[in-house]
């Protein structure tokens, strides 16, 4: 038994394994998903089994998810060439969090609010942002982006409704993302905040990228 999945147009060859070789048909071209290619031996298909169903449905799932975050480092790639570019036309670290939140906000779907918040006489105080109205001030010590100041250390959250002292400037927010920034000597100045409406919006390829954008924000000494 063997299987094939992809976007592909309907199309006919052979599947080579085990004892034989069996014909199988390419599945038509899905707009959405991609699908499974079963080839039948003559008793039957992988489907014909629970087991087998849930192990050729799990590699879908897997595939799926990781071209998924192939296209989503494809994205942050092209935004950290583009910061490139833009942030050398201004010597202002204000004009250059507008500018990184702006094109972030603005180009990843699953971004509902994105914004910095500043450190100053230990408060966080709202800085550039996009998105729906946000607080202005997070006095602390609650809440995740505390948590990124406090801990040094970029927090994912898959359910923030599920965090200790999560604070709550819209009920819409289901997901959080907070990257913390450093000056030279490694004390936090600001942090990137980012939410979204999706659970579990946020993976390690958004981490491992957001915290390669705010290392080109650096405010002058």
């Amino acid at each position: 038994m063997g299987f094939f999945w992809g976007n592909l147009p309907p199309a006919a060859g052979s599947f080579t394994g085990g004892k034989a070789s069996r014909e199988f048909s390419l599945c038509p071209k899905s707009s959405a998903l991609q699908c499974l290619c079963v080839c039948y031996d003559g008793i039957g298909s992988l489907f014909q089994s629970p087991f087998g169903r849930q192990a050729a449905l799990s590699l879908i799932e897997q595939e799926n998810r990781m071209e998924t975050q192939t296209r989503l480092g494809n994205r942050y790639e092209r935004i950290y060439t583009q910061l490139q570019e833009l942030l050398p036309k201004s010597r202002d670290i204000v004009a250059h969090m507008a500018t990184a939140a702006a094109l972030l906000h603005h180009k990843m779907p699953h971004y509902f609010w994105t914004g910095f918040y500043l450190l100053k006489h230990e408060l966080l105080v709202v800085g550039p942002y996009q998105g729906p109205v946000a607080c202005q001030v997070l006095a602390g010590p609650e809440g995740v982006c505390w948590a990124g100041v406090h801990r040094k250390e970029t927090i994912v959250v898959p359910d923030v409704h599920r965090f200790p002292g999560h604070v709550a400037c819209d009920s819409r927010s289901n997901s959080e993302i907070v990257v913390p920034l450093f000056r030279e000597g490694g004390s936090v100045w600001a942090v990137l905040d980012v939410d979204s409406i999706r659970l579990d919006a946020f993976s390690e390829v958004d981490a491992a990228w957001l915290e390669k954008i705010t290392r080109l924000l650096t405010p002058e000494p």
